[in-house]
């Protein structure tokens, strides 16, 4: 989470002090993604590291449809509670107005998690002769906020933090999978409408 708050101080900072004759993000814009994410989940003490990746179309109106993925890569410093914890999300924000290259935005997106308990984690030793530990789908719900940055017509900086609720059913006790996921790094972006698809804004070549 410092990470991200330094990120964040450092694209206002560019920002404030930047010149830009308009905003950058208009209708057409396709941005996606693929990095590592982390998180923290909020009933116990644990770190969890994921491959992330997501695309996000604008539409006219300051709103863009989005989905993403999370590939649960290991549980870190807690008790590998999950052997599997991916996750795939799918929803819309909202993009604040701008005259410069800053985007920051707030958005809703509904998801479901494919997951499954690690029977060798000590907080299952006593369920084991009771459980068959399957792997089970189950529905998420999440917001998040997050800012990119679009430093040239090629690439951005991003910061994307995501809060999910949610619990892991299986033929034991439920398991939360409430969560604070970070996913900081590079963007890439196209510009995509009728007719064309290119790498340059639209109205300026």
């Amino acid at each position: 989470m410092k990470s991200a708050l330094i990120l964040l101080f450092c694209m206002v900072s560019f920002c404030s002090y930047a010149q830009f004759e308009k905003r950058y993000v208009d209708y057409g814009l396709l941005r996606f993604q693929g990095n590592l994410a982390f998180g923290t989940p909020l009933t116990r003490s644990a770190t969890n590291m994921y491959f992330a990746g997501d695309v996000d179309y604008y539409l006219k109106g300051n709103v863009s449809v989005n989905g993403g993925i999370f590939y649960f890569v290991n549980e870190y410093g807690g008790q590998a509670v999950f052997q599997q914890n991916h996750s795939l999300f799918a929803g819309f924000s909202y993009h604040f107005p701008t005259n410069n290259h800053l985007d920051a935005y707030i958005g809703i997106q509904p998801g479901v998690s494919l997951s499954q308990l690690n029977s060798e984690s000590p907080l299952f030793i006593d369920d084991i002769a009771f459980s068959s530990f399957e792997a089970t789908i189950n529905p998420l719900f999440s917001v998040n906020a997050g800012m990119n940055f679009f430093a040239n017509k090629y690439f951005n900086v991003f910061v994307n933090v995501k809060y999910q609720r949610g619990k892991h059913f299986s033929d034991i006790s439920a398991q939360s999978l409430e969560e604070l996921k970070l996913t900081l790094g590079l963007g890439y972006m196209l510009w995509a409408r009728k007719g064309s698809c290119r790498f340059s804004r639209p109205e300026v070549d």
